[in-house]
């Protein structure tokens, strides 16, 4: 396994692509597509660390995050996009045990002081607003630690890599996907399934044995929470999945995994709508 080197700054270089790079047909097209489209030089969403028992864990732990990505570029060919990908990290005391909300309100204020250095008009003057780095972020907090002390010695590499992060959607509260689609499908508590074959607008549901119910997550039962796991081995999935411009309410929806759940792992997406 080649190690990475974790970057102190990010590049000042946009990319220059090539049609090949920008081609449907590439693993991780909607990166670099954001990337084009947004005249941005990095890729990669911020992360905020919460814990600070262990700075050598912690490098360890950034480190595999950093190993993990670059494997996934090598392996899907992109390594155009490597030396492009950097994770904007806030560390200081007063993060120490920092709850969702503080991390809301920190994520919210860079978002907006630093939109003009980060995203690029177009050659025609427009700003493109669908990136990722303005309303998704990740969270390291002792959980995350805790598993990646764990396993951080395993002999296999994506054992390692499958140590958890928290990522966190900015805009989520529970109101957000009430009435996903259509006002009777969701109450934010419960979703109807619907059978692939079945035209929407003529779905009827008849009684409650349709209705699929959640466990409680924070005290919450809704379907989609503002935020989930993901392996810190996948942020190029990730960061794809969440670059594919149906509008940021959309792709958080796609790309959810609810807790316990830990994305890429979507086996029980038949819920959603």
């Amino acid at each position: 396994m080649r190690r990475s080197s974790i970057p102190t700054q990010a590049t000042l270089v946009v990319p220059k692509f090539t049609a090949e790079d920008l081609s449907l047909d590439n693993r991780y097209f909607y990166i670099a597509h954001t990337m084009k489209k947004s005249n941005m030089p990095v890729w990669g969403l911020p992360i905020f660390r919460t814990t600070y028992a262990d700075d050598d864990l912690w490098i360890s732990y950034l480190q595999t995050l950093y190993d993990g990505t670059h494997n996934s570029l090598r392996n899907a060919k992109q390594q155009i996009l490597t030396p492009h990908f950097f994770c904007h990290v806030f560390e200081d005391a007063s993060l120490d045990g920092a709850s969702k909300e503080t991390i809301r309100e920190r994520f919210a204020q860079w978002v907006t002081e630093t939109a003009g250095e980060r995203v690029k008009p177009d050659s025609k003057g427009v700003v493109y607003d669908e990136i990722p780095q303005d309303f998704a972020c990740l969270i390291v907090d002792d959980y995350c630690i805790k598993i990646f002390a764990e396993i951080q010695n395993h002999q296999d590499q994506w054992i390692k890599e499958s140590a958890p992060i928290i990522v966190f959607f900015k805009d989520w509260d529970i109101d957000y996907y009430r009435g996903q689609h259509r006002s009777e499908w969701t109450d934010g508590e419960i979703h109807k399934e619907v059978d692939e074959f079945d035209d929407p607008e003529e779905l009827c549901i008849p009684d409650e044995k349709d209705l699929i119910f959640f466990e409680e997550v924070d005290g919450l039962r809704a379907p989609v929470l503002g935020w989930m796991y993901a392996k810190i081995g996948s942020m190029a999935d990730l960061y794809n999945d969440l670059g594919e411009g149906r509008g940021t309410r959309e792709v958080w929806y796609r790309a959810y995994a609810r807790p316990p759940r830990v994305f890429p792992d979507q086996d029980d997406d038949e819920w959603k709508l």
